[in-house]
């Protein structure tokens, strides 16, 4: 399958540019390969070479040529009202059995139109250089597991609703290339004491010191520059940050298995626990 790309902006229009009318794919520049690294350093007096401080991926640029064919004026018009510089929007990438998006802002675009064939080059800014899945996983890790079906039997001693999950540690996969943050959702059947995961490898634990009310549910975020931890109590919604233990850390799944375990202080079987998470990719 030839490469698809679409750039949908902040405002929900959309453009596509591919192998067809009237923006024909000419070259895609700075999405499949991996980002730039920048390696930082530090030199003593007399030192040979540099000391390895740390390093960090720079954002991704992606630049994309086309060609503009048929009803030109109208067609520059509406690529004008789609790439609005400055402004944010998502490009998907299309290419065989891949499909993956990407966050971006639109750095410039510039139209030639001095020649019979009509041409254009859009240079799109990442600052955050990672693809990611179109769509995110969710993993429920605790919860109750569906056992009514048809054709519906009566029995006298009764029917079986539902069965409780009966593992408390799952393996979370990672099919990403980084380490990622994610969305823990702990939702109360009942009363339920101090809900938490934890990590089995790395020894580390995500705990909420508050005494859960039937059909409460508490939000932990863990992604890079938005973590927050809320309480959704009959659709009031409460800041609980100050509410996580002292010792907890805002888990990061690795890439590939995470052994991650659910607990309570009291009333663990009436307690369900949700994770989201997309992963995140270093190219295409």
């Amino acid at each position: 399958m030839p490469k698809i790309l679409t750039y949908i902006n902040n405002k929900g229009r959309s453009i596509k540019i591919g192998y067809f009318d009237p923006f024909y794919l000419v070259n895609f520049d700075g999405g499949t390969s991996t980002p730039k690294t920048k390696i930082n350093t530090s030199k003593g007096s007399g030192q040979d070479g540099e000391s390895y401080i740390g390093s960090t991926l720079a954002m991704r640029n992606i630049v994309i040529d086309f060609q503009i064919e048929n009803n030109y004026s109208a067609n520059r018009n509406l690529l004008y009202s789609v790439f609005i510089p400055k402004s944010e929007g998502t490009l998907i990438f299309e290419q065989d059995n891949i499909k993956r998006k990407i966050s971006c802002r639109v750095e410039s675009l510039e139209i030639n139109d001095n020649k019979i064939l009509k041409t254009a080059s859009l240079s799109l800014l990442c600052p955050s250089p990672f693809w990611e899945d179109i769509n995110s996983i969710r993993n429920n890790i605790a919860s109750w597991l569906p056992a009514f079906e048809f054709p519906l039997e009566i029995i006298p001693n009764g029917i079986e609703m539902g069965q409780r999950q009966l593992s408390l540690v799952v393996n979370v996969i990672n099919y990403g290339d980084i380490p990622l943050g994610m969305v823990v959702e702990f939702k109360a059947l009942g009363s339920v004491l101090n809900p938490s995961i934890f990590d089995v490898y790395k020894q580390q634990e995500l705990k909420i010191n508050i005494e859960m009310e039937a059909g409460d549910i508490i939000t932990v975020s863990t992604l890079y520059g938005k973590k927050r931890a809320e309480l959704n109590r009959s659709g009031i919604i409460t800041n609980v940050i100050n509410a996580l233990d002292s010792d907890s850390v805002f888990l990061q799944f690795g890439p590939g298995d995470n052994l991650i375990r659910y607990n309570a202080d009291q009333n663990l079987n009436n307690l369900e626990v949700s994770i989201y998470y997309t992963p995140a990719y270093l190219g295409v």
